[in-house]
């Protein structure tokens, strides 16, 4: 392949979406955090997890209902659960969550 003709797609940071937008069930999404970027967690009323809790971005979903989703892993306890991204905020690093 001659450069600009796909081959360097595969050399782009995983987080490309983030930059440049990815197409995902034929709509343009922007994800705002990428794949490997640690957040904080803020639960809708009446979930059960603690506001702040800390989580792993690993992988980006499509949308639902028009807000971005993202499959997140918690630094506490390693379990996983899909999540809008109006319920995270990003963080400076592990030790202080913006």
């Amino acid at each position: 392949m001659k450069p600009g003709e796909g081959a360097d797609l595969l050399e782009r940071p995983r987080d490309a979406a983030v930059s440049e937008g990815k197409m995902l069930g034929g709509t343009m999404t922007t994800h705002k955090f990428g794949v490997g970027e640690g957040v904080s967690f803020r639960p809708d009323q009446g979930q059960e997890h603690t506001r702040g809790d800390l989580f792993e971005i690993v992988r980006l979903l499509p949308e639902a209902g028009g807000a971005p989703q993202y499959r997140v892993k918690s630094q506490t306890n390693g379990r996983e659960r899909v999540v809008r991204e109006d319920q995270l905020a990003g963080r400076v690093n592990a030790d202080h969550p913006l």
